[in-house]
């Protein structure tokens, strides 16, 4: 019976360490734990076998073979208590060292065992007491490697290491008293077959820990194992009681009959295996799960979805639905937040919740569980806070853990994750049950550890187009409101420089009449119309004039610009010399030229004549040259013309203060005038320049300025056509037959 029992035992237990190891044969842990468990059969199976051996030589043979496996165990257990449950670093000299000491009680201590005797008594050689202290040393030396592993690892993997950690501490306690203690140091071998028995403690915490808590997350891989195991004993039987039948009854009546029994139930049994084969699948899965999850497929499908939706409350349905059938759940919901510690479910998804009321679900005003994960960021499991709360020893502890149980069953909840991100708490994921009815494997965890950082993401990527959606239509209301606001007051502008260019013309003409007769009495003056000059009034008459004519140039720029803006400048069309309007204007300029000390020149060539307003022409050449001489402190002022069969081309050129080259393009600008400019000469309307302008454009005609910087002077130019413009002349006709209507 005792021997029995041992084979079940071991069936039991290299059943469980295969499966481990097919779970996945490249983690070295997978290995490691599969090579206790064979060192553990091959001490029971060769028990037994002792037991049944007659000879003394057999009996001191399996006798050995029963020391080898556990002489080689300690060695491996330190091994796997640094890969198990997280892998932990080790020295190579270190690792040597424990293999090598494996190594040589596997291969020397297993003679130890001198001689048996015929009443079955073992006798021991010296050596053989060493083992004790190697056993025990290395299993203390496990103990502190578990112990530093529970400090590390997370929940799940806590609940794994205490489980197994009992099995195995069981097991070795019972069977290092009744095989190491009793038979070495007080040769009783009575109790052998407790400590065989006792791996039995360490399969069913194990087995515990595999069904309960994810242990090497071999699930599927027992529930797979159940259906072949199944499926073979039944066909097995099937085939065995037809072939009873066959031979006891059929064979007694005719050869032919077995024949035709035997072929009939095979072809009933090919027939019959793949239904019996679905037939247990679902069996199975209603204990272990319902159906494989494709892991990567599920991981890429949910990227998908976080990818393709901008919109908040579509990424937070499509997500939620598609999470919830990826890993077979009755229902996937995530809550947001809406204040401080205020998560609330998406109007869209409260017509899905079952159960209580509405608000009570959807609404969460700082719950425990949202403390404890904004705190702890880590995936809640029910089952998990099921065990904290029983194995919690300090009071405060255990109530925490108990509140947030109570808040996850209120709500029908079985996981809440964390959504995070680097600023905080984006959502929460509250997850059911699944309609397995099947615990979280590590592969969902891992899943939901994987996807839950990518929904922050996408949280805070639709958070960002839903906050620019709503700037962007509060911009347009600004911008519409502004707008309105700028086109009122634009309006009311408009009115205003109309009101101001009346003003300025209605005042240039009433100045001019006086002006115009104050200069000519002046002139008269000067001339000695009224009489010889006292040489002491002669300069004083000049000085006026001179002033009198700026004032007078002054009330025409006004006068020109009010034109201008009011779309009434015309230009009087007619021919004449531009030789005689150039020489006209360095005449009248050469005595301010001279009394500055800049020299004037005028290179005079031969100009075609030119059919233009020979008044504003003249005043684009005066002001052109009259500012070179107010902003040439020194140096000269050379005026120039050029001709082609179209064109001419005047240009006045001064060694004065010059220009920016980023202010060249904006001089012929209303009211602007250069920097330096204006330090030099501050009286100026900044005017003259764009009335320039407007001439030489109302001749068809271009102007414009050139200067290599400041202090090195500049270039002016106009050019006009020799025939006047057909659009000029049609702009004109157009203007004078507005202003006699």
């Amino acid at each position: 019976m005792n021997n029995i029992l041992i084979f079940i035992t071991s069936f039991l237990n290299i059943f469980l360490g295969i499966i481990v190891l097919l779970r996945n044969k490249r983690k070295i842990k997978n290995i490691l734990f599969f090579l206790i468990i064979l060192c553990l059969v091959t001490w029971l199976i060769s028990s037994v076998f002792y037991n049944y051996s007659s000879s003394l030589d057999n009996k001191l043979f399996w006798n050995r073979m029963m020391f080898s496996g556990p002489h080689l165990l300690p060695s491996l257990l330190v091994l796997f208590s640094y890969y198990f449950p997280v892998r932990k670093q080790i020295h190579k000299g270190l690792l040597a060292f424990i293999i090598i000491v494996g190594i040589i009680f596997f291969i020397f201590f297993p003679f130890s065992v001198v001689a048996i005797n015929s009443d079955g008594t073992r006798i021991f050689g010296f050596i053989n007491k060493i083992y004790p202290f190697y056993f025990f040393t290395f299993f203390t030396w496990m103990i502190i490697n578990f112990y530093f592993s529970n400090i590390i690892s997370n929940a799940i993997q806590k609940l794994q290491l205490r489980y197994l950690f009992i099995g195995m501490l069981i097991t070795a306690l019972i069977a290092g008293t009744t095989n190491i203690i009793l038979p070495i140091f007080f040769s009783n071998t009575n109790f052998n077959m407790m400590g065989q028995i006792s791996t039995l403690f360490l399969f069913g915490f194990t087995a515990y820990a595999i069904l309960q808590y994810r242990l090497m997350d071999i699930r599927v891989v027992i529930s797979r194992s159940i259906i072949y195991a199944l499926l073979v004993a039944l066909t097995t039987g099937g085939f065995v009681f037809t072939l009873f039948i066959a031979t006891n009854y059929v064979a007694q009546e005719s050869k032919l009959g077995q024949i035709a029994l035997l072929a009939g139930a095979s072809l009933l049994i090919v027939i019959l295996l793949d239904p019996l084969k679905n037939l247990l699948a679902k069996l199975t899965n209603s204990i272990f799960f319902k159906a494989a999850i494709d892991y990567p497929v599920a991981t890429k499908r949910l990227t998908d979805v976080i990818n393709e939706e901008i919109k908040l409350d579509q990424l937070v349905i499509r997500f939620s639905k598609s999470l919830a059938n990826e890993l077979r759940l009755k229902e996937a919901l995530i809550l947001l937040p809406v204040g401080q510690d205020i998560f609330l479910a998406p109007e869209e998804l409260q017509k899905n919740l079952p159960g209580k009321s509405k608000k009570k679900k959807s609404v969460f005003y700082h719950s425990p569980f949202i403390q404890y994960l904004k705190k702890n960021n880590e995936i809640l499991i029910l089952d998990e806070l099921d065990r904290k709360v029983a194995d919690s020893k300090i009071k405060k502890e255990r109530e925490i853990y108990d509140n947030i149980r109570q808040n996850l069953e209120s709500m029908n909840c079985y996981a809440a994750v964390p959504v995070s991100s680097k600023e905080g708490l984006e959502a929460i994921l509250i997850l059911s049950r699944k309609l397995s009815g099947e615990v979280f494997s590590i592969k969902d965890i891992q899943l939901l550890e994987v996807v839950s950082p990518q929904m922050a993401s996408g949280i805070q990527k639709a958070k960002l187009y839903q906050e620019a959606k709503e700037f962007n239509i509060k911009l347009q209301r600004e911008v519409e409101r502004a707008t309105h606001n700028l086109r009122a007051a634009n309006e009311k502008l408009t009115k205003l420089d109309e009101a101001k260019s009346e003003f300025m013309s209605i005042a240039s003409h009433q100045l001019r009449t006086p002006l115009a007769g104050i200069i000519g009495y002046l002139d008269m003056l000067r001339t000695g119309d009224f009489g010889e000059l006292d040489k002491e009034k002669k300069p004083v008459i000049h000085d006026l004039l001179g002033a009198s004519r700026r004032l007078s140039r002054l009330v025409n720029i006004f006068l020109n610009v009010t034109r201008i803006e009011a779309g009434r400048f015309v230009m009087n069309f007619k021919k004449v010399k531009m030789n005689e309007i150039i020489e006209a204007m360095y005449k009248e300029l050469k005595p301010t030229a001279d009394k500055k000390n800049v020299k004037l020149t005028y290179e005079k060539v031969d100009l075609p004549e030119v059919e233009v307003d020979e008044d504003k022409i003249k005043d684009v050449v005066l002001n052109l040259v009259d500012n070179a001489i107010k902003y040439t402190p020194e140096g000269s002022v050379a005026i120039s013309a050029t001709a082609n069969q179209r064109t001419v081309r005047v240009k006045v050129e001064d060694t004065g203060v010059g220009i920016d080259k980023d202010e060249a393009g904006k001089l012929f600008n209303k009211f602007v005038r250069g920097s330096d400019i204006a330090r030099v000469s501050p009286n100026g309307s900044g005017l003259g320049l764009f009335i320039a302008k407007k001439v030489v454009e109302g001749h068809g005609g271009r102007v414009w300025a050139e200067s290599d910087g400041k202090g090195k002077g500049s270039r002016f130019y106009f050019e006009i056509p020799i025939v006047a413009d057909a659009e000029a002349k049609k702009k004109t006709v157009a203007v004078i037959k507005k202003e006699k209507k």
